[in-house]
């Protein structure tokens, strides 16, 4: 694969299988992240660690989601090293090993609650005296390919609940490949911006929400608006403090009771913000919850 096609292909993915990558795939990708540039090329002063035993990773799924990954690379640091630079060290990394999975037709997903959560749980993984964990990366075969081929495409439209996470320019081109969605839930996780050509983001006005316009568009679909108000890094579920709270709006009533059970299963404590036209303008880029994360803290964390 060409590096500009690889640049401009590769996304995070959230979606895996139980299948395991090979070891020659994972050699691959840490050969990778060992060609990456490092502050004064102090190799030393970086660990990688790889869990892949059910056990150990199910130790940290109690802290922590990454997303069903049967791979977790954690990238150290020595912690009497310059932590900035131990950072930017971590990043090059990371995007090594992105790119070498990508190109292998593996998926991935960076996992910065590494760097909050493990720190504090020293019993749930073993590195090196002296070091400390600065990021994570799940690596895997992704559960549903997302591409833009009539293949990939059916079977998308094989789920019973379907979340729309493209572009916002690409929507109206997702919308015409469906005539028509049957009455699925399509979880609406876009966000009303598009990039001006120094990559600043502007957002798109318009008379109804964001959500309302995508249901406008999705004929006989159940459009429930979720996701798009948190940053990437908050989409974490169970914390360290509790359960992430997830807002989420809709106008149908059996769409939204479907989804509850799906979201706790995903380790957020849902909250019901009510239609689109009201919720949704509260979720959406400019509403009073977007960019907004609180922690459920409470034993009682799922009716």
């Amino acid at each position: 694969m060409d590096i500009q096609e690889a640049l401009k292909s590769r996304r995070s993915i959230r979606s895996y299988t139980k299948e395991q990558v090979s070891d020659e795939q994972l050699g691959k990708i840490l050969e990778s992240a060992n060609s990456s540039p490092v502050a004064g090329a102090k190799y030393e002063m970086m660990h990688i660690t790889v869990i892949r035993s059910p056990e150990a990773l199910a130790k940290i799924e109690g802290l922590f989601s990454f997303y069903g990954a049967q791979t977790l690379i954690i990238i150290s640091g020595k912690k009497d090293f310059d932590r900035d630079a131990l950072c930017v060290n971590a990043g090059c990394m990371l995007e090594n090993m992105q790119l070498s999975a990508h190109g292998l037709g593996i998926g991935s997903v960076i996992i910065w609650a590494v760097n909050k959560i493990l720190p504090g749980h020293p019993e749930v993984i073993t590195i090196p005296e002296g070091f400390t964990p600065l990021a994570g990366l799940a690596v895997g075969h992704e559960s549903v390919m997302c591409g833009r081929t009539s293949g990939s495409l059916r079977e998308v439209l094989e789920q019973g609940i379907i979340i729309l996470a493209v572009r916002w320019e690409n929507i109206p081109d997702v919308m015409r490949e469906v005539q028509d969605w049957h009455g699925k839930i399509l979880i609406d996780a876009t966000n009303q911006l598009t990039y001006s050509d120094d990559g600043s983001p502007v957002r798109v006005e318009l008379d109804v929400t964001g959500s309302e316009y995508v249901a406008g568009l999705a004929t006989n679909a159940r459009v429930v608006k979720a996701f798009g108000s948190m940053f990437s890094q908050y989409m974490d579920g169970i914390t360290e403090d509790g359960r992430r709270v997830l807002f989420y709006a809709g106008d149908d009533t059996d769409a939204k009771r479907e989804v509850y059970p799906l979201f706790c299963d995903m380790g957020f404590f849902p909250v019901d913000l009510g239609s689109l036209a009201e919720g949704g303008r509260l979720l959406q880029v400019g509403g009073a919850l977007s960019g907004k994360h609180f922690v459920k803290r409470s034993d009682d964390l799922c009716l």
